[in-house]
């Protein structure tokens, strides 16, 4: 039998008179109305009220992302972690102050607040791997979709940032490459990629290659030069890679054999 609503087919259907369904829909609707005139009335003399949701307010002091805390809190408390220092709109942050160590957002109001620890270490500063991404920054392979902050300290990072501008042709040198971020202010971080002439590149299984020991397995080449079209590669070069995220002048790596 085909899928149906489960009724039965038309033929076996019973007819109810309209002023029966008109009475069924009234003692229905005043059936709701007493539940939920007595779920109002037990509620107001239980004294539960429903949550507020969190608001952010400049210059208010809050716990740690993840502890157990309100907002608001006390700045002297030994529980507050960091103090609000701006709140803006939405929910990506990209528009915090520079020095912000942590973001925090709320789905209800719509709003995120920028905090800047009360002592340090300060993941905001720069190439400490938090906060808002500037100069000074790391960040991890950008062709995952996804431009990651990375400490600086931790060997792996994919490049650094050297300057935040409003389009790719601001970029200079050091800067070998030009990601953009979305909603932000200066939209455009110029990078100075890690695999510098002379580093070794491994394969490339998302977005451009990362730098790797000239001596593992995986190693594809060594960087010769970075030029803006291969016919402007040096002698010696037995391959290129095209940048995803290259400048003009510098969007072909030359590579020489590993070894």
């Amino acid at each position: 039998m085909p899928p149906g609503d489960g009724r039965p087919p038309r033929a076996h259907r019973r007819t109810t008179p309209r002023r029966r369904g008109w009475s069924l829909i009234l003692v229905s609707a005043l059936a709701a109305g007493v539940l939920v005139g007595f779920t109002v009335l037990r509620t107001m003399r239980d004294g539960a009220a429903v949550p507020a949701p969190v608001t952010f307010a400049v210059g208010q002091c809050v716990p740690a992302p993840g502890a157990a805390g309100r907002v608001g809190l006390d700045c002297g408390s030994p529980e507050a972690f960091g103090k609000v220092t701006a709140t803006v709109p939405g929910t990506g942050g990209a528009e915090c102050p520079i020095d912000t160590d942590e973001v925090l957002t709320t789905t209800a109001a719509a709003a995120t607040a920028c905090v800047r620890a009360l002592r340090p270490p300060h993941a905001g500063d720069p190439g400490q791997g938090g906060g808002v991404i500037r100069v000074g920054d790391c960040v991890g392979n950008p062709g995952t979709g996804r431009t990651a902050e990375q400490p600086c300290a931790r060997r792996g990072y994919y490049g650094q940032v050297v300057a935040r501008v409003d389009t790719a042709s601001q970029c200079a040198s050091p800067a070998a490459e030009a990601v953009s971020l979305i909603g932000a202010a200066h939209p455009v971080f110029c990078l100075a990629p890690r695999a510098t002439t002379g580093s070794c590149l491994g394969q490339a299984v998302v977005g451009p290659p990362d730098p790797v020991v000239c001596t593992d397995p995986h190693a594809t080449g060594r960087i010769l030069a970075r030029v803006g079209q291969v016919s402007a590669c040096p002698t010696g070069t037995a391959s290129t890679v095209q940048e995803i995220f290259g400048l003009p002048a510098s969007r072909v790596v030359c590579l020489a054999r590993p070894g």
